[in-house]
């Protein structure tokens, strides 16, 4: 690749090293989807999820620009955007190109087409893998250096290899529709939708799961993720959701006896993932969750570190779980609330948002500090920016991000 050096011959060139980029990242791709729940311990969905989305993008430019270099180099148009079957394998390749759009698409249109849809989508993943590895074995002169050929079979491991963790994970944990045991109104337009699983729940303080409506009437199929609101070690399962889309939506709308399709726990926003002496949660709004659930564990009971707690509202009636914070307050708990459209204060309550004044008002010094962040978007920036500031470690600062 490369030996020479005439434009047509490097346009050649960089359509073989573009393909190749291409068919890796769709390997890379399919495999990941595949074993995605196994890396989330180690790496968490929030952090999962936005790389596999700049890899697609990442490999949607190099499978544009694949066929585009060969238009350029032969000035042969045509020939590389209709399937010619007489080449097989070179209208194998076109074909790959098509499917890859649909799927990108279809990616982008997630939460608006059904579940079924979308699980008939993936096989097509699978299908797109082996035509662009027929493509590229058979026709991508690349496959002729020892060394490319090997990887092509050492991808073709990975896919396998993620096909068998796939198919032995839903059989093992099979997603199970569950009851709503209590709807409880927390405010004007949030709820705690109680689900009774039936069994003790082992899961970490500050994980999720995905929500799905368990009705074959609605549209509504897009798994969704919410934080439990509960501690673990009971046979319920409590999540605390703010009204606030389509799926939300029809959420509010079940009643008690409904049932939900339940998957997970899922997520690395716990408390084992810092050492330091004090802890610092840091919530906005319904970012909360995460935090009560945390202080519900009766782990915390036993740990001696400080905690304190900013909770950021709109105004009294916004907040949640005040009364159970209330409760907790000690020589090692301590709650700041900060309403941001309160006039005057109560003499409880900060008047403004969560920043460096208020930080710095209660907390003289950051080190041998973790901060727990959960919250709208230009809150968490916000206080990130905050904390860069003062220079806390990158490792100290563990934000929960919402992929979905």
């Amino acid at each position: 690749m490369f030996t020479d050096l005439t434009l047509t011959a490097i346009l050649y060139d960089l359509g073989r090293l573009t393909g190749l980029i291409a068919f890796f990242g769709l390997g890379i791709l399919v495999f990941a989807g595949d074993t995605t729940r196994f890396f989330d311990r180690f790496f968490g969905f929030d952090r999962l999820i936005p790389f596999l989305k700049k890899l697609s993008y990442g490999t949607a430019v190099f499978l544009l620009l694949h066929p585009i270099f060969f238009m350029i180099a032969k000035q042969k148009f045509l020939a590389y955007l209709i399937p010619d079957f007489f080449y097989l394998h070179l209208a194998l390749g076109i074909v790959a190109f098509y499917l890859f759009i649909i799927v990108m698409i279809a990616s982008a249109l997630y939460k608006r087409i059904s579940h079924l849809a979308w699980q008939y989508l993936h096989v097509l993943n699978y299908i797109l893998f082996f035509i662009s590895l027929q493509h590229a074995k058979h026709w991508g002169s690349s496959s002729s250096y020892w060394y490319i050929s090997a990887s092509y079979q050492a991808m073709l491991f990975l896919i396998v290899i993620g096909l068998i963790y796939r198919a032995q994970h839903k059989i093992r944990h099979k997603t199970k529709a569950y009851p709503i045991k209590n709807i409880i109104n927390e405010n004007h337009d949030t709820k705690t939708f109680v689900f009774d699983m039936g069994e003790k729940q082992h899961f970490q303080a500050g994980q999720f799961c995905l929500l799905r409506i368990h009705d074959k009437t609605r549209k509504l199929h897009a798994r969704h993720p919410f934080t439990m609101s509960n501690a673990p070690g009971s046979t319920e399962l409590a999540f605390t959701i703010k009204q606030s889309g389509r799926f939300t939506e029809a959420l509010f709308q079940l009643k008690k006896g409904d049932k939900v399709l339940i998957e997970g726990p899922f997520g690395i926003f716990t408390k084992k993932r810092c050492t330091t002496k004090r802890q610092v949660f840091i919530a906005g709004g319904v970012g909360i969750t995460p935090f009560k659930s945390m202080l519900e564990d009766p782990s915390t009971e036993n740990d001696p570190r400080k905690i304190f707690l900013f909770y950021g509202a709109r105004s009294k009636k916004n907040m949640l779980f005040e009364d159970f914070f209330s409760k907790k307050l000690s020589k090692k708990f301590h709650a700041i609330y900060c309403l941001s459209q309160e006039k005057k204060s109560d003499g409880i309550c900060e008047i403004g948002y969560i920043d460096e004044k208020i930080l710095l008002k209660y907390i003289t010094s950051f080190e041998e500090t973790c901060f727990y962040i959960c919250g709208p978007e230009a809150m968490k920036q916000s206080v990130i920016g905050i904390l860069k500031k003062h220079k806390v470690p990158k490792e100290h600062i563990i934000v929960e991000h919402f992929y979905w």
